[in-house]
């Protein structure tokens, strides 16, 4: 995927090139590529597997951006934006597709061919995406009468629902499960799929099961709770209490505690400790500090609890990054 400065002409930006960790095992190959440059600032992080790819990271731009991607085969895609807006198009005549963060969809895209992704300054887009070829492809296609068959027998772009649907509470969970994968070797390879088949089945549903009731948010507090997030993750290191928390936002802890989970899809602590051992694993790539260096930086008083937290989200010790280049 390239990235394109949509004010001159789609003319590439010259900039620092892109940092970019890989990992073969079992089957899985894996890629890290994050940039700081004019363009803006951003991570993704690619997870291949045989006719299987998954694929999630942010981009925060500087300027209006046009990413450019590229399509060899016929492909089924899991759209989930998590956060910002994104306008999206293939080459050639066509509508464009529009998403807005909380949004999700399944989609037939037809290959080979190219496709333009368009997203505006001055926001965070975060997305979560799977791609399925090959005999995913054909096993869905197969056991379907509806729009991406139909998709498919014209050879366009098609949408399994008229309307986005909302990233549901259970969708978030088994998307934070693919992220935070415990296991190493052959058992990811089939972790991975499991997760990505579980995901699969809630966008083919008509419905999901109904959850558990939950009250509806007001907007105020939905304000409060974006402002909340906002401020937990300021510093990492010196990230304020829960009880803190509500005070500076002007919540209870009981509706900063529910209303997080509902509108985020996890926890107050859950979202800080992500945030802190992603951080941490940034540094550890880089080698310029020792654990117990890092451990501080992100907040840990002592490196023993900051290694075992490490270990439990990855699966390797922090001392190893550097040697394994995860």
């Amino acid at each position: 995927m390239n990235l394109y400065d949509i004010a001159t002409a789609d003319l590439p930006i010259a900039g620092a090139p892109p940092f970019r960790t890989t990992l073969t095992t079992s089957g899985i190959w894996e890629e890290t590529t994050r940039f700081d440059n004019s363009l803006g600032q951003g991570t993704y992080h690619d997870i291949y597997l045989a006719d299987l790819h998954i694929g999630y990271g942010d981009l925060r731009p500087s300027r209006p951006l046009r990413l450019r991607s590229q399509l060899r085969a016929p492909t089924l895609e899991m759209h989930f934006l998590l956060e910002g807006a994104c306008v999206s198009r293939l080459d050639g005549p066509g509508p464009a597709l529009a998403f807005r963060g909380g949004e999700s969809n399944l989609l037939f895209l037809p290959g080979p061919a190219g496709g333009r992704h368009e997203v505006a300054a001055g926001q965070t887009c975060r997305e979560f995406e799977i791609h399925l070829s090959g005999p995913y492809l054909q096993r869905v296609l197969q056991a379907s009468t509806g729009p991406l068959a139909q998709g498919r027998a014209a050879g366009t772009w098609a949408l399994l629902h008229p309307q986005h649907r909302p990233i549901s509470p259970a969708m978030r969970q088994l998307m934070q499960q693919l992220m935070d994968c415990p296991f190493q070797g052959p058992a990811r390879l089939f972790w991975l799929e499991a997760k990505v088949l579980e995901l699969l089945a809630l966008l083919l549903a008509p419905t999901e099961p109904a959850p558990r009731k939950q009250p509806r948010l007001r907007s105020a507090d939905i304000e409060k709770l974006h402002a909340a997030r906002t401020r937990l993750l300021q510093d990492v290191s010196q990230a304020p209490t829960l009880p803190q928390l509500a005070a500076l936002v002007g919540l209870n802890e009981c509706k900063l505690k529910q209303g997080f989970r509902q509108l985020f899809g996890e926890t107050v602590y859950g979202c800080l400790l992500h945030c802190k051992l992603e951080k941490a694993r940034a540094c550890l790539r880089q080698g310029d500090l020792t654990v117990t260096e890092v451990a501080e930086l992100v907040g840990y008083r002592h490196a023993s609890h900051f290694t075992t937290a490490f270990k439990k989200k990855y699966g390797v010790l922090p001392k190893s990054i550097g040697t394994r280049n995860l």
